[in-house]
């Protein structure tokens, strides 16, 4: 369990890997189509504003306390609670990715509960098309998209 000391205090001008994942969370979240660049801008900050009015907090564009407990438990509804996967995971979560990225964005996969390099490829292109780190790693922002896109499908 995460503790609020392990999140700082973001704001218009920040920098860092922790800009980068407020990014890509509330790309998923509002749809922000923010650039994953790790600079907290001003479109980062609209961005922000945008969530916190839809959560109901103070909209004045900093991720404190109160905004990364809104994201965390916004990641906490989509997909915390399947495992992080990449090239060479197998199993019955790998079967469960490879339906949904056939059923999100047709990728074709064989449904073999093994993570190789079709399902490696087309990891890359939902992350790529939906603005999160194409890394290739099936982790709780990209399970929270993923989960978000299929229940819409």
């Amino acid at each position: 369990m995460a503790t609020q000391t392990q999140n700082p205090t973001l704001k218009n001008g920040s920098q860092g890997e922790d800009v980068k994942k407020v990014q890509q969370i509330l790309n998923v979240a509002i749809n922000a189509n923010l650039t994953v660049d790790g600079v907290f801008g001003s479109n980062t900050e609209k961005a922000v504003k945008q969530f916190q009015t839809n959560n109901n907090l103070s909209s004045d564009g900093v991720v404190g306390p109160q905004t990364w407990a809104a994201l965390n438990e916004f990641l906490g509804v989509g997909g915390s609670n399947l495992p992080t996967l990449s090239h060479g995971s197998k199993g019955e979560v790998v079967k469960k990715l490879q339906q949904d990225l056939n059923l999100v964005v047709g990728a074709n996969l064989v449904v073999d509960g093994i993570f190789g390099d079709a399902t490696l490829k087309a990891v890359k292109e939902f992350q790529t098309k939906n603005n999160l780190s194409a890394d290739g790693v099936v982790g709780t922002i990209t399970w929270t998209a993923l989960n978000e896109m299929a229940a819409r499908v």
